[in-house]
């Protein structure tokens, strides 16, 4: 979602060349404008609201939502998560590859089990 919202502030012209410096070794760094305007636009599109399991939410409710059921299920408080959004279900698989995880997480279509 960051990385859309970068590119849809670029394409609209948010940003002013004034807004990014270029430092000695040719870095180019966001100035304290350009970050307020970045800001501005991550929570214009993290305060939409999509219809997420039947609600009509805001995004970051959503983050929230996910955030916390995945914490719970990591620490073994949750014996089951869903896999409601590509990206969860890529930062679950990876906590299951690196470790992080229990072997016993088993997955069908939707959702991560714990087998006991």
């Amino acid at each position: 979602m960051v990385d859309v919202t970068i590119i849809k502030a670029l394409e609209e012209n948010v940003f002013k060349k004034n807004d990014f410096l270029r430092t000695d070794n040719y870095e180019i760094r966001i100035r304290p404008d350009g970050t307020r305007k970045l800001i501005d636009a991550l929570d214009r599109t993290f305060s939409q609201r999509i219809n997420f399991k039947g609600m009509n939410n805001q995004w970051y409710r959503i983050l929230q939502y996910n955030a916390r059921d995945f914490s719970q299920f990591l620490r073994g408080k949750r014996k089951k998560i869903e896999s409601t959004h590509q990206c969860f279900y890529y930062h679950i698989v990876l906590f299951i590859k690196k470790g992080f995880v229990r072997s016993e997480v088993v997955k069908d279509k939707h959702h991560f089990y714990v087998n006991e």
